[in-house]
């Protein structure tokens, strides 16, 4: 999430792919983890990231990515047994202990996320350091979304929901777009933040919401 909200500096995506690594890596030196499901997570997570920067909407890619992430993690937990299909047909106690211990796992962190996704939907913008990655003010250093002076003279908010522009970069959600002002009668760019995820530049986009110094667009 702080990824998306704060492309470009690497950080959060270091945490998240050591965090994979420590949570694959040491049921896969204990034996737990297979090799299909360590496959099964990457594959899900292809598919998952083609879902939200390539193919438009959320479909079939990104719900297969989401329950082959699911149950790949799920299987972790699982260990191999003597007999059967290792790994996907439990028929020791044990094994149906562990699966259980991992089905309680897996349930808790999709819950945390979600909860915690949602602390920083409201609080990211304003925590230090975080709220100055964030691509919220407007090229130039004029204000968005409330009146500002020009000249003495109060104008009106620019832009308003529904103004249609064109992407300028590509946006990763964050990134430029142009409005045209008719104050000026030419077009002025600003920051702005996808709420689709990725566009590519000189996409058509419409101005979705304007919250302070951020205007969330979608797609034209």
């Amino acid at each position: 999430y702080i990824s998306l909200h704060a492309p470009g500096h690497g950080a959060a995506e270091v945490v998240c792919m050591t965090a994979l690594g420590v949570l694959l890596g040491v049921p896969l030196l204990t034996g737990y983890a297979q090799w299909w499901e360590i496959v099964a997570i990457l594959l899900g997570l292809v598919l998952l990231a083609l879902e939200i920067f390539v193919i438009p909407g959320f479909g079939v890619a990104g719900i297969s990515g989401i329950v082959l992430i699911l149950v790949g993690l799920l299987m972790t937990f699982v260990p191999s047994e003597p007999s059967g299909i290792p790994g996907v047909l439990p028929r020791l106690p044990a094994t149906w202990m562990a699966f259980q211990h991992g089905l309680l796992a897996v349930i808790g962190g999709v819950v945390a996320s979600i909860f915690i996704s949602m602390w920083l939907r409201r609080f990211l913008p304003r925590l230090p350091y975080f709220n100055r990655l964030i691509l919220n003010t407007v090229a130039g250093g004029a204000g968005v979304g409330g009146a500002r002076m020009s000249n003495g003279i109060t104008t009106a908010p620019w832009p308003v929901a529904e103004m249609i522009g064109r992407s300028v970069t590509d946006l990763k959600p964050g990134g430029t777009a142009e409005f045209f002002e008719a104050t000026t009668g030419h077009c002025r760019t600003i920051s702005v933040v996808s709420e689709s995820g990725f566009m590519e530049a000189g996409a058509s986009i419409v101005v979705s919401d304007v919250k302070g110094n951020r205007v969330v667009v979608r797609r034209g």
